[in-house]
């Protein structure tokens, strides 16, 4: 998957992704079907948290979102919460910061006796991350401050360490985007 980030008069730069797949074309429909919700209102109306609280994306406008999409076995879901949990403390001031998991209030709660995941949940959303066309996690999305989804990743990215291993960054990307 190739995408253009940016053209200046001296260079086009782009960016890729590698998809394997064991059916190319359920893929390729996959990625166009998310790159056609970019630039569009992020469907959130009337769920209700974790915490009991009813939301819709009106509530989240005004400064922008990232929207974490994950479940409880998903082991680079796990991996990145501390990363994120650090990014959402240092800037909840800036930023708005959601989870989506397609799992059920007991599974999540059960979850989060166990790792500390900060973000504000909205769980059994099977619904809403079906209509999407997320199958693979976890899944970062950046909304811009009026709700418009503008950009999708997958996980915080890895870098190398001193050691010449794979380890998660600081997630200074994310804060970028």
């Amino acid at each position: 998957e190739l995408d253009q980030e940016f053209n200046r008069n001296d260079s086009l730069v782009y960016s890729y992704k590698w998809h394997f797949t064991d059916n190319v074309d359920r893929t390729k429909a996959e990625i166009e079907r998310k790159k056609a919700l970019i630039g569009k209102l992020f469907p959130i109306n009337a769920v209700t948290t974790l915490d009991g609280r009813v939301v819709s994306i009106d509530d989240f406008k005004g400064k922008p979102t990232l929207v974490n999409m994950w479940f409880t076995t998903c082991k680079p879901c796990i991996e990145e919460m501390p990363v994120l949990n650090q990014m959402q403390a240092e800037n909840s001031d800036r930023f708005n910061f959601l989870s989506i998991t397609f799992e059920s209030e007991s599974a999540v709660r059960k979850f989060l006796k166990r790792f500390d995941f900060e973000f504000e949940h909205i769980v059994d959303s099977d619904e809403l991350t079906s209509d999407l066309g997320f199958q693979s996690f976890p899944v970062n999305l950046f909304l811009d401050k009026e709700g418009r989804l503008r950009v999708i990743e997958g996980n915080i990215p890895y870098k190398k360490n001193e050691n010449g291993e794979l380890e998660i960054s600081d997630g200074a990307k994310f804060l970028v985007i």
